[in-house]
């Protein structure tokens, strides 16, 4: 399978362009896929199927009206999962506006946290919606049909450091494996290395919007990812050593600075054979 992708990587990068948001939206709306927004130095990921979406954080405030935007050109009324990665406002800031705006049937937040004030925002935004939710920490899972995710960290709090205690979710999505690195730093990237099953993943999700906190040239080795996706704003983010460490390894780095909204998705065709295609929206 690895060899496969490789190839139709190459083929991706052929048919890669900007397209309008209408292609999103009604073209692939029977294909899982994941969209990577746009929503500068913040993290908003969806996921989405014919019958099932779930949502990885809800980027910054001011970023929430892009998010809520792409909710309902894609039609989306439900949010089946809305999971928090850590107790940062740049990835938990758009929360109100988004219950506000949808049915949330689940909503998972990080066991774990440093700062007592942070989740107490988060909290009373929570408890005003009257949302159902619980904690995760590493070992939580969830699959349907042909999406499948698991924290495979923190195993342990981090008492210093919040992004530390980030979720990080490894992921079968479609035919594609996935490793979502939320903002883990270097401890929680040691820690995540120990895992075997982080080994060729398809598609990762870099870990704090490419800053340089993580992403190291071990870590990066042990993965070996095809795509690399930055959730960056071009100007704090991201580092060019930690673009360096991946392109190094001819891994395809796409920056939303640069390509705006992201999306990925897989097809198979009529031989089998799994194409990843990555498609992109300026914005």
């Amino acid at each position: 399978m690895r060899k496969i992708l490789q190839k139709t990587i190459a083929i991706m990068i052929l048919f890669l362009f900007a397209t309008n948001f209408k292609v999103f939206a009604s073209d692939f709306n029977k294909l899982t896929r994941v969209q990577v927004l746009n929503t500068g130095q913040s993290d908003a990921i969806l996921i989405l199927s014919k019958d099932f979406n779930i949502l990885i954080d809800t980027g910054a405030k001011e970023q929430s009206s892009k998010l809520i935007a792409q909710l309902k050109s894609e039609s989306i009324d439900k949010l089946d999962y809305v999971i928090l990665t850590h107790y940062h406002d740049d990835h938990y800031g758009g929360l109100e506006d988004v219950l506000k705006s949808v049915k949330v049937s689940r909503l998972m937040l990080p066991e774990f946290c440093v700062k007592q004030e942070e989740k107490a925002k988060v909290m009373k935004v929570v408890e005003a919606s009257k949302v159902k939710y619980e904690y995760v920490k590493a070992g939580w899972y969830m699959e349907h049909n042909d999406i499948h995710l698991k924290a495979i960290a923190p195993t342990k709090p981090s008492k210093l450091l919040e992004n530390n205690n980030s979720l990080v979710l490894l992921g079968q999505i479609g035919d594609l494996r996935y490793l979502f690195m939320a903002d883990a730093e270097r401890d929680l990237e040691k820690q995540i290395m120990k895992n075997k099953d982080i080994a060729d993943v398809d598609v990762i999700k870099v870990a704090h919007h490419g800053i340089g906190t993580g992403s190291y040239k071990d870590f990066v080795r042990k993965v070996r990812p095809g795509i690399a996706i930055i959730t960056s704003n071009g100007v704090e983010s991201p580092n060019s050593k930690v673009v360096k460490n991946f392109t190094d390894l001819k891994c395809n780095v796409f920056r939303t600075d640069q390509y705006g909204d992201i999306m990925v998705l897989s097809e198979k065709d009529e031989n089998g054979v799994v194409h990843l295609e990555v498609y992109s929206r300026k914005n």
